[in-house]
């Protein structure tokens, strides 16, 4: 069902109907059900899983182009959060939903995605995001950058990005999250609790 969806999806493309491609691409991405026979690691299964993975990503970039360019930038966010979770390790897919999230007015949601970008690098291939992430990110945190409402909320995002914690993705993530909202003007309560002794102030 997958393989006849996006055949269908590049046939409607090609065809210039968009409203077909984003019909069977969106389909063909709901039939996708993830890595084929992921305990196998045989040559041919490591092949077709890259082969059939590639395709739903590339699917996913039709489907964001396509429904930025009609306008609906919450469901091209949706798909560019998809393409995150296929390629993790793709920068230019974090990059993409950055620019999404930021044009969609939701700015601190394009700084926690560059964190969350920044922390799968590190602890996967202990590396730093490239120049052009990091140029962006910065674009994003300037006074300057889209959706930015002073200097003053720049100063106060930057000890957000600094912040470290070890062994706590999942918890800095939700942290950075809540600092984001509040830097945006959203109250948040952020409660941090723990017997004496394990660390909470810093």
């Amino acid at each position: 069902m997958f393989l006849r969806e996006c055949q269908l999806a590049v046939q409607a493309l090609v065809a210039g109907d968009h409203h077909g491609m984003l019909e069977h691409g969106a389909a063909a991405v709901e039939e996708y059900r993830g890595d084929l026979l992921p305990g196998m690691y045989d040559d041919w299964v490591l092949t077709e899983r890259e082969r059939l993975r590639r395709q739903c990503v590339e699917l996913c970039d039709q489907l964001i182009a396509g429904w930025r360019e009609v306008g609906n930038l919450k469901t091209a966010v949706e798909y560019g959060r998809i393409r995150v979770r296929l390629e993790p390790l793709e920068e230019v897919g974090y990059r993409a939903l950055m620019g999404l999230q930021t044009d969609a007015g939701d700015r601190a949601g394009a700084i926690s995605t560059f964190h969350q970008c920044a922390e799968i690098l590190d602890r996967e291939l202990q590396v730093k995001p490239s120049q052009a992430t990091e140029i962006l990110v910065e674009r994003l945190l300037s006074p300057d950058g889209p959706d930015i409402a002073g200097s003053r909320r720049h100063a106060r995002a930057r000890p957000a990005q600094q912040a470290r914690l070890v062994g706590r993705d999942q918890v800095f993530e939700q942290i950075i999250e809540c600092w984001n909202n509040v830097v945006e003007g959203r109250p948040r309560l952020l409660v941090v609790m723990g017997d004496a002794g394990v660390g909470r102030a810093g």
